[in-house]
């Protein structure tokens, strides 16, 4: 059974109002709940996350599995709704159902994508009360879009006090998810990802000097008629069982690619066009803007130029990566800038070329072959498709501090990978 807060003494459930005299009804035990936690939250004088502080969060289903294992269920819509409701409430940064009404939901532009999976549902029936204590296990996890990759997966356990009668399973439920979303708002670790200055930094590119890097003196191609050449100048990144792309700026050797590809490597893979397997060093990132420079000790054939124009909506682009693994790597889509955009004060190139994972690092080239951006991200939601960014030459170059000229200066690379304490 639930105690319950004298406050609380009258609750309004729909068109009837209810008077609990000791024990909470169960068909008010979700409203209970919410007014119940809302009294908790402000006597415990927890500071709610500033959005200046946090990354943008939707929050996208809940899975749960039936008994055995055998059949999985989505939860409803209403679920969504009230876990984003939820989320403003508590004042995160959060984009989704802003108007359900005339259907207004900008969920697709949240960084950070939020679900989770019910993993077990144990009860135990108190007698003769129609009551039982529930042990509910959810693993949450969080997917940071951008990078296409999870940033924080914890499984949690929330127990508590349900009524077990079939009748009532559904209410019951929703008390039990609720409540368990809640548990998950309060954690320490969930939060410390979502925040921007704890997940990912922004980094400085003045702790680099500037340096020089021999400019690309290859010509443009017409892709419609000659791609090989092209391709010749990109390559497959590998980070243990990651792979990605990358694309060869110089011939001297240096190669730029995404951040979150190489991010944590141990040790950096690189395959070229033509099968030759090289190792490679990790010379200068930029968390925020997801890009990073490696260095390979071999004079490259080709590279690939770069564009001196900025991007155009509606010009042809062409997108080349290793989407769903290296058995498909050096594939090539095509397609058109769709748009400029900007978001959180960032500034992307986007396209309906296709792009899947695998493709982050690949470079966008225009239709004479010159390079326009890097691709770093495709957007995730079950309404839309053909939605892919991707960072414009003019950022890579300047987060990473370089600057095109006539000789590669390897010494300030050196000095930047040494001093290089982030």
């Amino acid at each position: 059974m639930y105690r319950y807060s004298r406050a609380l003494s009258q609750l309004e459930c729909g068109k009837k109002q209810v008077i609990l005299k000791g024990w909470v009804s169960v068909s008010c035990l979700v409203i209970w709940l919410a007014a119940f936690d809302t009294i908790a939250d402000d006597q415990s004088g927890t500071t709610d996350p500033s959005e200046d502080e946090t990354h943008t969060i939707t929050f996208t289903r809940l899975v749960y599995r039936s008994f055995g294992g055998m059949e999985i269920n989505v939860s409803p819509e209403e679920y969504r709704i009230t876990f984003i409701d939820e989320l403003r409430r508590r004042n995160y940064n959060v984009v989704g159902a802003e108007n359900i009404i005339f259907g207004k939901d900008n969920s697709y532009k949240a960084r950070m994508l939020l679900g989770g999976i019910n993993r077990s549902l144990d009860c135990e029936p108190i007698a003769d009360t129609g009551m039982g204590t529930c042990r509910f296990e959810i693993e949450w996890e969080m997917h940071d879009q951008r990078k296409d990759k999870s940033i924080f997966k914890k499984k949690m356990i929330h127990t508590r006090r349900v009524s077990v009668t079939k009748a009532n399973a559904k209410q019951s439920l929703e008390v039990l998810s609720l409540g368990a979303f809640r548990q998950l708002l309060s954690d320490g670790e969930f939060n410390k990802a979502l925040q921007k200055k704890g997940n990912t930094a922004t980094v400085s590119t003045t702790s680099y000097g500037e340096v020089e890097f021999r400019a690309c003196e290859a010509r443009p191609t017409r892709l419609d008629k000659e791609m090989t050449s092209t391709l010749d100048g990109t390559v497959v990144v590998k980070n243990g069982n990651i792979s990605g792309a990358g694309f060869v700026l110089t011939t001297d050797g240096l190669i730029a690619t995404a951040y979150h590809v190489v991010e944590d490597a141990d040790e950096i893979t690189i395959r070229t066009h033509q099968g030759q397997e090289l190792p490679a060093r990790l010379m200068r990132y930029d968390r925020e803007f997801d890009v990073a420079l490696l260095l390979v000790a071999v004079q490259f054939n080709r590279c690939l130029p770069l564009s001196s124009q900025p991007a155009r909506t509606g010009d042809g682009v062409y997108v080349i990566g290793t989407p769903a693994g290296e058995d498909l790597s050096f594939s090539v889509s095509k397609g058109i800038v769709s748009g400029l955009r900007e978001w959180e004060e960032h500034k992307f190139i986007q396209t309906d070329a296709s792009i899947n994972p695998g493709n982050s690092g690949g470079p966008m080239v225009d239709t004479n072959g010159r390079t326009i951006g890097i691709v770093i991200w495709k957007l995730h939601h079950l309404a839309f498709e053909g939605i892919g960014f991707g960072v414009p030459i003019s950022t890579v170059l300047e987060k990473l501090a370089l600057r095109p000229g006539k000789t590669t200066d390897y010494k300030t690379l050196e000095l930047g990978q040494k001093g290089d304490t982030r």
